[in-house]
């Protein structure tokens, strides 16, 4: 896994900390889509576990 803690020798800026503010019913909006959003059906791209293909339908699915 990546670690972020450490920036690229050749960053150009130093990386300052921020805050990011979203608004609760825009996250509501946002779990209420990803609720009724309906999967692919499984297909060797989607279902390989190196991401090759890009994210996986594991990856996509709801953890209960």
């Amino acid at each position: 896994m990546a670690t972020f803690a450490t920036f690229p020798a050749n960053t150009l800026i130093d990386p300052v900390p921020f805050k990011l503010g979203i608004h609760d019913t825009a996250i509501e909006e946002l779990q209420t889509l990803l609720k009724i959003t309906k999967l692919a059906k499984p297909t060797y791209e989607n279902t390989t576990k190196d991401a090759n293909y890009g994210v996986s339908r594991d990856c996509l699915r709801p953890r209960h």
